[in-house]
């Protein structure tokens, strides 16, 4: 068999031989740095259009005419309440504390709360008395202390720096006012005694006393004055004012 020219097959032992293939080593992929991650701002697209839809209605500000209405309508309820007795004491101080409102204030053109209940309701003097006892007493409290010796109590319980409330006071009945007796016990006069002496204690207790020098100098003076006037004079150092008073009877004056 001929061979065809230019190709050569070599022969192994009366073998033929079929010449080595080279093939072409592996392409490696070529790894290219990653660009870098750019932040941009996200896009803003438009927004689709909706369907009208009616907005929800804003509460209204109340008026000055409806204003005026609420307040006379709990003046009439008020008045009724007064006119119940002590049963209602609770429930007209709770009327008076809902109408302390700067709308109120506005609608009858008052400048305080205070001128507001003097033309509009009841004196304010008054109006806090109710106020107070429906802050700090129940309805049952209140049916059963009265309005008055109620609001003394808060007012004990305010100047003798007790760690208790009045409504406290009341439902453990202590003793109060010289000499003490139970709460129960005491009618609404006492009990503004009883305040009236607290506070003439603290008074007393917050004015330093005399010094000795200050005494003699006293007494030197009220000698020298019954000396020169032929009376006799009682003297009281004041030394929360820093003066003395003396003290002298009418009837000796007109000798």
């Amino acid at each position: 068999m001929a061979l065809k020219p230019g190709i050569l097959k070599p022969v192994v032992a009366g073998r033929l031989v079929k010449p080595a293939v080279t093939r072409p080593a592996p392409t490696r992929p070529v790894v290219r740095p990653a660009a870098p991650v750019v932040d941009e701002p996200p896009v803003l697209r438009p927004a689709r259009p909706r369907p009208s839809e009616p907005m929800p209605a804003r509460p209204s500000a109340p008026t000055s005419a409806s204003v005026r209405k609420e307040v006379e309508g709990a003046v009439g309820r008020i008045r009724k309440q007064m006119a119940a007795g002590t049963a209602e004491f609770h429930a007209v101080g709770m009327e008076l504390l809902a109408l302390d409102r700067p709308e109120v204030l506005a609608a009858f053109g008052a400048p305080t709360f205070a001128a507001f209940l003097d033309k509009h309701v009841m004196p304010a003097g008054t109006a806090n008395r109710y106020m107070t006892v429906a802050r700090e007493f129940s309805v049952a409290q209140v049916s059963e202390l009265g309005v008055l010796k109620a609001f003394h109590l808060v007012q004990y319980a305010r100047v003798a720096a007790t760690p208790f409330r009045a409504s406290v006071l009341a439902k453990r009945n202590v003793k109060i006012g010289t000499p003490a007796r139970p709460i129960s016990m005491l009618t609404a006069e006492q009990v503004a005694d009883a305040v009236r002496m607290q506070k003439m204690t603290e008074g007393r207790a917050a004015v330093p006393r005399a010094t000795a020098k200050q005494r003699r100098a006293a007494t030197e003076l009220v000698a020298q004055f019954e000396e020169r006037f032929g009376v006799d004079a009682k003297m009281r150092i004041d030394t929360k004012r820093g003066v003395i008073r003396l003290e002298v009877k009418l009837s000796d004056l007109m000798e």
